[in-house]
């Protein structure tokens, strides 16, 4: 199936920048302070490391490049950023740029009022030097917006600012920020009257306390679906939800809850409670398609078992 393919990539990315980031900290514990690229562009960041090792990226080899991590909305390391003397980038993924980025400096609350955020390192490293405020590098143009919507949602008070390649500082609207999944987010609504598989009937409360409410479940959905449409999944199993998927809704508790709420809003299918499709319904209001693999012929041959059993 592509998308989970997709998913085994993103985790495979995720855990090699890991083991490459750790062992620089760990093993190769060299101060980066007298690095090429701080002298060339008179700039300096403390949080890097050197890289010392094999690794080729794009035919040139990465030994003595500077590594800067790159963190998601959730401040997990999901990729890394190879720089050399002349600051050309190289990315350990070029696939998973998106919904990253590296900060620089702290954000100290009510003291500190703004929050930059440019694509550019060297960009970032000099406006950091300049004006003092904090700074996320995006790594791309493309990926500033989202960047800018994740500091948004973390530091509800702060002025956030976009620096342009010109230099000039745009504030960023709060209102066109990008969700904070980084999807549009899916109004959910009844399409078809689902059922419950037996597995799913008795749904465990919110993190085994108290029940959550139909309020609470139904946000738990919307994260989800929402998490379901970015990654263009048509497919998807449990443990990717719970490994994988938003972490709101990553406890057991919680996931289960709002795949209970998709399936009973007629969004998800389900024959065993732990492999799941989007309906037919949801495909079109999604204005999704689906080419039905091997893994949604197992589906329709296990529904048409159970059929046949009943």
């Amino acid at each position: 199936m592509p998308q989970l393919r997709e998913h085994d990539r993103a985790l495979d990315v995720s855990n090699q920048a890991v083991k490459l980031w750790y062992d620089a900290v760990f093993h190769k514990a060299e101060s980066p302070t007298a690095h090429p690229f701080f002298e060339h562009f008179g700039v300096f960041v403390e949080g890097l490391r050197i890289y010392h090792g094999a690794l080729t990226l794009d035919g040139l080899r990465c030994a003595g490049d500077l590594l800067v991590p790159m963190y998601d909305r959730d401040r997990n390391l999901r990729n890394l950023a190879f720089v050399p003397a002349d600051g050309k980038r190289r990315y350990l993924s070029r696939e998973h740029i998106a919904g990253t980025y590296f900060s620089i400096g702290k954000y100290p609350g009510e003291s500190e009022t703004s929050i930059m955020i440019t694509s550019g390192l060297v960009t970032a490293l000099k406006a950091r030097q300049e004006l003092g405020h904090p700074v996320a590098v995006a790594f791309s143009a493309d990926n500033v917006r989202v960047v800018a919507s994740i500091m948004a949602d973390r530091y509800q008070t702060a002025d956030i600012l976009i620096l342009g390649a010109d230099g000039k500082l745009v504030p960023f609207d709060r209102q066109e920020a990008v969700p904070s999944d980084r999807a549009t987010i899916v109004p959910l609504r009844p399409l078809v009257a689902g059922e419950l598989p037996r597995a799913l009937r008795t749904v465990p409360s919110a993190d085994g306390v108290a029940h959550a409410g139909e309020a609470q479940e139904l946000v738990w959905a919307q994260k989800l679906m929402a998490w379901v449409k970015r990654r263009e999944l048509t497919e998807f199993d449990r443990k990717m939800v719970l490994q994988a998927g938003p972490s709101s809704v990553r406890p057991v508790a919680r996931a289960e809850a709002a795949l209970a709420k998709l399936i009973t809003f007629g969004w998800l299918e389900t024959q065993d409670g732990k492999r799941y499709r989007l309906s037919e319904p949801a495909l079109t209001e999604l204005k999704l398609s689906v080419t039905r693999s091997s893994a949604n012929a197992d589906l329709e041959q296990s529904s048409t078992e159970q059929d046949s059993a009943a």
